[in-house]
């Protein structure tokens, strides 16, 4: 039986209707298997930061928020997007969905603040009326501190509200106003809460006022919390001896390895003036962490045999063959790379393979500011007793054991061990 045209208009709506009722349902449930993909990711970050299991919950909950991404952006009717229940869902778990929810939810604040918690830069989406509302702004501040790039001047020079923004994402400083920038309380609250190990050799006081980035006890400060800060002080502060110290002592083994850095540059002593690079101490304090450090030494110093010794002794072991190579080539070609690590291992204590143990007594004080179980290798004559001997007397042993790391002067052992002869004879 054929339909009347009013009777074909009534079914096409049922259809409709049906369809909707049918596609809510089906978007409501990628929703909730998304939301519990997050909440178990969310478990297992509490409980460890690196887990098998922890990177399969991560694998599929960007599975499920790339499914609801489809879902969203390639077949969503005008109807999901303007239902409030549905998007709020979607958004709790993906939140670059909000750009294609409708005008009306894109002023909505639960819906908006939802969303900048999934994904801070959409905000930027939200509706121009929600993002000139000081109270909205700082409620998303308090989630993301990414949003401040995306606030009003106003908002940007409100000192709570980048405050707030500072607090959950120090580099959002980039993006207060200059008054605050220059504010030691907002710097010193972005300082405090920035990752030591991002954004590899920066720091947020590159984000400070030019006034801040002078002071020298902000600076510190700074330095103190992340060494590479002394890659965004001041030139003057680049030139002052106890900053750059500071700074070396800051830095571990771990800001040379993972900074991301060329071998040239991937020590904090590369950025210090260079005015100090024919310092003997600064070099050598610098090389306990990186013996490609030598590399950066003036040229006399990397000419000078005793003084590259030293900094091999003082190195990493496996950066031993780096701070050979660095070293000038009359260095290198006067000696043999196993000669010369022979020659500091003999100075060490370490039975060599033609010689005999040696029994080293070091009288030393701690480095100021630094610990006193660090080897005090930064003097050129500390006072030292070498004496070769198959055994050790109780009174040497008793001695040693108060400076176990003690580093003793090459000079000390040059005529009692064979490979010293060797090596000091060209």
């Amino acid at each position: 039986m054929l339909l009347s045209g009013r009777g074909m208009a009534t079914t096409r709506r049922a259809f409709r209707a049906q369809t909707f009722e049918q596609e809510r349902h089906a978007m409501l449930q990628k929703a909730r298997i998304g939301k519990a993909a997050k909440d178990r990711r969310d478990q297992l970050e509490q409980k460890t930061s690196e887990s098998p299991e922890l990177q399969q919950a991560e694998k599929e909950l960007t599975k499920q928020q790339q499914d609801l991404s489809d879902a969203i952006f390639r077949g969503a009717s005008d109807q999901i997007l303007a239902d409030r229940e549905v998007m709020l869902a979607v958004v709790l778990v993906a939140g670059q969905c909000f750009f294609r929810c409708s005008d009306e939810l894109r002023g909505d604040l639960e819906v908006a603040l939802a969303a900048t918690g999934n994904c801070p830069g959409i905000w930027a989406y939200a509706s121009d009326d929600l993002r000139a509302d000081r109270l909205a702004t700082l409620a998303a501040a308090k989630l993301s501190g990414v949003i401040l790039e995306y606030a009003s001047p106003a908002h940007q020079d409100d000192k709570e509200i980048v405050l707030a923004a500072v607090s959950s994402y120090s580099w959002s400083l980039g993006f207060a106003s200059d008054r605050l920038k220059g504010d030691l309380e907002v710097v010193n609250i972005a300082l405090t809460n920035q990752d030591p190990r991002g954004r590899g050799v920066t720091s947020v006081l590159r984000r400070a006022s030019a006034q801040l980035r002078s002071d020298k006890a902000v600076v510190l400060a700074a330095i103190s919390l992340k060494a590479w800060a002394l890659f965004d002080a001041s030139l003057e502060l680049k030139g002052d001896r106890d900053v750059v110290l500071a700074a070396l002592r800051s830095q571990t083994r771990r800001h040379v390895l993972h900074c991301g850095c060329p071998l040239s540059g991937r020590n904090v002593f590369a950025y210090a003036s260079h005015d100090f690079r024919k310092d003997e101490d600064l070099v050598l304090e610098a090389a306990r962490v990186d013996g490609a450090v030598i590399g950066l030494a003036s040229l006399p110093l990397r000419q000078n045999k005793d003084f590259v010794l030293r900094a091999c002794r003082c190195s990493p072991e496996e950066d031993r063959r780096l701070c050979y190579e660095q070293a000038d080539g009359s260095v290198r070609q006067s000696v043999t790379f196993e000669d010369f690590v022979g020659a500091a291992n003999s100075v060490l204590g370490v039975a060599g393979e033609s010689g005999p143990t040696l029994t080293v007594t070091l009288v030393t004080e701690p480095l100021p500011g630094g610990s006193s179980s660090r080897p005090d290798c930064s003097s050129s004559t500390p006072t030292a007793t070498a004496t070769p001997t198959k055994t050790k007397p109780a009174t040497t042993a008793a001695t040693n054991a108060t400076s176990p790391t003690a580093c003793p002067s090459p000079s000390t052992s040059r005529s009692s061990h064979p490979i010293w002869t060797k090596f000091w004879a060209q």
